[in-house]
């Protein structure tokens, strides 16, 4: 896998209206943000001078790679682990059809640098900086075995709610968590 440096990833503009609700929760002077880019190389592949090329007019950066390391005051945003986003989807066939053929994935995050007198505490922060339904907070790339990492979807289970009536769907619902309501229960018991 390679890291590649992305341009600043939000407007000055944005960027203060962040640090300005951060100072709210933390002691902070400023903030910027830059965009990374993970690139899964397909197995005994290298990626070649053009295709680096190709990365950094698709990526409009310096193709830059990355030593994998960051300073104290830093947080990776990425897509949750096991999922694949829908920018990474369009910008890998976009890759492809340009002429990348040695990757698999391409996916991109956000990296959060902070200046301040003290190290910024994640847990105060990581609401601000991700949607916790699509992505993760990090402070370093020690998760990246994970970003492109293939699951095998887990096997469906079936419910027999004619054999066993309410309890079963009840039993699931509480093993499972389903978060069904009373109400959905019922309505899919009579159904």
């Amino acid at each position: 896998m390679e890291i590649i440096w992305g341009q600043s990833a939000h407007s000055k503009y944005r960027l203060n209206k962040l640090l300005t609700e951060l100072k709210n929760r933390v002691t902070i002077d400023s903030i910027t943000s830059q965009y990374v880019y993970f690139v899964d190389i397909k197995e005994n592949k290298t990626l070649s001078q053009d295709d680096l090329n190709t990365l950094s007019i698709l990526f409009n950066n310096s193709a830059e790679l990355l030593d994998g390391k960051l300073n104290d005051n830093c947080y990776v945003v990425v897509p949750r682990l096991g999922t694949i986003s829908p920018w990474s989807s369009k910008a890998t066939d976009i890759t492809k059809t340009c002429g990348v053929k040695s990757l698999n994935r391409v996916e991109r995050g956000i990296v959060y640098f902070f200046k301040g007198t003290q190290k910024v505490d994640a847990d105060k922060i990581k609401s601000i900086l991700h949607d916790k339904m699509m992505e993760q907070v990090f402070s370093d790339f020690n998760f990246l075995d994970g970003l492109f990492s293939h699951q095998s979807p887990a096997p469906y289970k079936t419910i027999d709610v004619m054999g066993q009536g309410k309890s079963a769907l009840v039993k699931a619902n509480s093993e499972l968590g389903l978060a069904l309501s009373n109400d959905e229960i019922d309505y899919l018991v009579d159904a």
